[in-house]
């Protein structure tokens, strides 16, 4: 899913009158505001998660796509008669 992060505002002229999300803006005539985003690319990564004979894991064994930064807990559960 794409992230944007907002860029600037600009005026019925195309003019930036801002570049913080919030503005104070003094209305001595007609105003028009747009508001101006960009896409952030965030890096993905892919985690591989296998096991040998004697037990399972949680997530499921699979891969799995993550965004970078991303924190995952991974649990082995030792199957019946394994430690």
């Amino acid at each position: 899913m794409p992230r944007y992060r907002f860029v600037e505002w600009k005026d019925e002229t195309g003019a930036v009158v801002g570049t913080t999300p919030a503005i104070t803006l003094l209305i001595d005539r007609d105003r028009t505001l747009t508001a101006h985003y960009e896409e952030v690319v965030v890096p993905t990564h892919t985690l591989t998660i296998s096991a040998t004979v004697g037990g399972t894991t949680s997530p499921a064994l699979g891969s799995y796509v993550h965004d970078e930064g991303t924190v995952v807990r991974v649990t082995a559960y030792p199957g019946s008669g394994y430690l």
